[in-house]
């Protein structure tokens, strides 16, 4: 059973994570049931290909296929967001000059000004 898990690891750490990860997919493959499937399709008399240990061979085969093909998911997800990464780096836009108080207040004055006066206010 896999599950999937998310950690953060330095930018510089990643190639060397994804070529562990490759060889990792790499080791996965059973060799040895790809190379008793392909004895099996080799044209000699000697092995039957509609035969238990065929179909055991084929399951041995599809199961480190898949756990490969896992792997090499995990791989692919962290290459494309590594170049989603170093394509999308956002730059941090200039930030304005922080605006003075004695600004603000005569700003909040004027827009107090521009508004109609209230005669009728209510009280308490």
């Amino acid at each position: 059973m896999r599950v999937n898990i998310q950690y953060s690891v330095n930018i510089e750490e990643l190639p060397e994570l994804t070529v562990q990860l490759l060889i990792k997919s790499i080791e996965n493959i059973d060799m040895e049931a790809l190379e008793a499937l392909g004895a099996t399709t080799n044209s000699d008399d000697t092995a039957d290909p509609m035969s238990l240990g065929t179909a055991e061979t084929i399951d041995q085969l599809r199961q480190s296929l898949a756990a490969t093909d896992a792997l090499l998911s995990d791989v692919y997800n962290i290459i494309t967001g590594y170049l989603n990464y170093k394509t999308t780096a956002t730059t941090t836009p200039p930030s304005s000059p922080p605006i003075p108080v004695e600004e603000l207040e005569r700003k909040l004055a004027e827009f107090k000004n521009s508004l109609p006066s209230q005669d009728n206010e209510l009280t308490d």
